[in-house]
This record gives C-alpha cells, sequence and structure tokens, in this order.
C-alpha cells in the first residue's frame, strides 16, 4: 500500500523537474532563434535533352585538346589561295568534294590529313572568325553544305575504316613486350584513336547542327550497317586509353546525339505514352523537370507546357 505522504512528495518533485521532450512547434522555435550566419545557397539545374548549341560544342572537347584544336587553323595554309569565308558557295562545295573524295584513298596519311582539313570547316574555320556569334554562324553555314555534299555517309564510311585499322593495330601488340616495338607500336595505337576522335568529332558537328530535322534523322537511318548497331558494337572495344587520346567520352556523346536524332527525345516519348495511354488527341501535357542543388535532389514544381 502506497502511503499519502510519499505521493505527496512524488508528484512535487516530478512537477519541478524540466520536461523529457520538445514538441514539434517547440523544436522549430528554438531552430528559428539560433542565428545562423552560413546560409545554404540552392543551385538549380534543370536537366534537358539539351543545351545551347555553344555549349553543346564546348563539352565535346576537353581543355587538354585546345591547343592541338588551335593549330587545326594552318591545316589549310599551303594549300588555300582566299579565305575560306570569302569564297563563293560554288568554290566551297568544289574543294569539299574533291576532300570527301580523298577520304576514300587507303593511302592512310593523305587521307589523315583531308579529315584534318574538313574537320576545320565543320568547326567553322574559326581562324577567320572575330566574333563568337560569326563563329557560330560558320558551323552551322558549314555543317549544312558539308551535309548537302554527302559528307554523312563519306564520314560514317572513314569511320568504320578508322576502327578496322584501331583493330589491326591493337591485335598486333608484341608479344612478350619488347620495349623498342611496345615503344613503336604505341605511337600507331595512339595514331589510330586520333583518326577515330577526328571521324566522332565531324560525326558530332554535323548530327548536332542538323538535330531536330526529321529528314536527317532518316538519313542516319538510311545508312548501310545502321549507325546505332555499330556505335554500340565498338562502345565496349575500345579498351586501350591514356590521358591524350581518350575517345570514350566523344564516342558517347556521339552515341546520345545519334539517339536524339534518330528517336527524338523525352517531349516525344512523353507524348507517345500519354497519347497511348489516353488513347485521346494530346493537348496539354505535365512535365515533371528533375532538378537539384548540392546538397540533395528533389523535383520541382510541375510545369506547363502545350504541345500542340
Amino acid at each position: 500500500m502506497d502511503l499519502p505522504f510519499r505521493s505527496g512528495s512524488f508528484n512535487r518533485r516530478k512537477k519541478s523537474l524540466p520536461p523529457d521532450s520538445l514538441t514539434l512547434s517547440q523544436l522549430k522555435q528554438v531552430i528559428r532563434q539560433v542565428p545562423n550566419k552560413n546560409k545554404n545557397v540552392h543551385y538549380l539545374f534543370t536537366y534537358g535533352d539539351t543545351d545551347a548549341l555553344p555549349r553543346e560544342f564546348d563539352d565535346f572537347f576537353s581543355y587538354s585538346e585546345m591547343n592541338a584544336t588551335l593549330q587545326l587553323r594552318h591545316v589549310m595554309d599551303e594549300v588555300k589561295e582566299t579565305d575560306w569565308t570569302k569564297r563563293t558557295s560554288a568554290e566551297r562545295k568544289d574543294y569539299i568534294d574533291v576532300l570527301l573524295e580523298t577520304l576514300e584513298l587507303k593511302i592512310g596519311e593523305i587521307r589523315y590529313l583531308a579529315a584534318k582539313e574538313l574537320q576545320y570547316i565543320a568547326l567553322g574555320t574559326f581562324g577567320e572568325c572575330s566574333t563568337p556569334n560569326e563563329h557560330l554562324k560558320w558551323i552551322i553555314e558549314n555543317n549544312k553544305m558539308l551535309r548537302s555534299c554527302g559528307a554523312l555517309v563519306s564520314f560514317y564510311q572513314g569511320l568504320k575504316l578508322a576502327y578496322s585499322n584501331y583493330e589491326q593495330i591493337r591485335d598486333a601488340r608484341p608479344d612478350p613486350v619488347d620495349s623498342k616495338e611496345d615503344v613503336k607500336w604505341l605511337e600507331e595505337i595512339g595514331q589510330a584513336h586520333s583518326e577515330l576522335e577526328l571521324y566522332l568529332t565531324l560525326i558530332y558537328f554535323l548530327v548536332e547542327t542538323h538535330c531536330g530535322e526529321k529528314k536527317f534523322g532518316d538519313e542516319l537511318a538510311a545508312l548501310d550497317t545502321p549507325i546505332l548497331e555499330f556505335l554500340f558494337k565498338i562502345l565496349p572495344a575500345i579498351k586501350f586509353t591514356n590521358g591524350r587520346n581518350y575517345c570514350v567520352k566523344k564516342l558517347v556523346l556521339v552515341v546520345w546525339k545519334t539517339l536524339l536524332a534518330m528517336l527524338g527525345g523525352l517531349i516525344i516519348y512523353l507524348c507517345i505514352i500519354i497519347n497511348h495511354t489516353s488513347r485521346r488527341p494530346l493537348r496539354l501535357i505535365i512535365i515533371t523537370f528533375v532538378s537539384t542543388h548540392p546538397s540533395n535532389f528533389h523535383l520541382s514544381s510541375l510545369t506547363q507546357r502545350k504541345i500542340l
């Protein structure tokens, strides 16, 4: 049996003690009173299929390639009579036709030099441009002319030829490894990687400047030996890499851009899925964009865009 005086003493002692826990509202009030000088800055990124065209071109190259890329401005010094931008359309077209025919030669050095000239043209002959807008204009104009000359087929054939050459050199590595022979082999495999990168660059700029054009997507799909099948085939096969000749990143970007050009992007697939699900004409869809800042991931507010 509990004694009355003991019970009363215990109750008085319990009331004098602080509470064991805080309620949620009390906890929020305490947090608000704590001074916080270092507020987190939330950086919001919106992920889409593509970015602005100049950024897409810049992302294709690494900083270590800048010096070698800038040297391309001299690749036509010995053969050009006038600046590329000052030639007529007919003169530019005739010169491109000659270079594309040269890509069919079996002599590796001549073929490689012609491909480098074509690369300089595809990059917008930047040595003759004084402003970023002028440079972007010539990138687009030159690649449209390359396409009109049938460059897509030539570039793709060149890529397949370069990969075949790479396979032969890769499989011919001396065994057991001889120091002198291995040094020679490293130079040859480095040259093979450079040629692969060159054709990947040509295809990337051609695809990127025409991405979104249905007719160009049809041209990609009509290539002999489906281009996506070939790209996915060589993707895991390029195993030899080093800091100077690393073209896997470029290959992945070419695969991604080719997928977009042939199959369309996120919005196209959302239209197909929602239209198939609702079985009625689609007038408005709601798209959820994924966004992030350095501390976490979250979904941004739903954004509505009219499609049709």
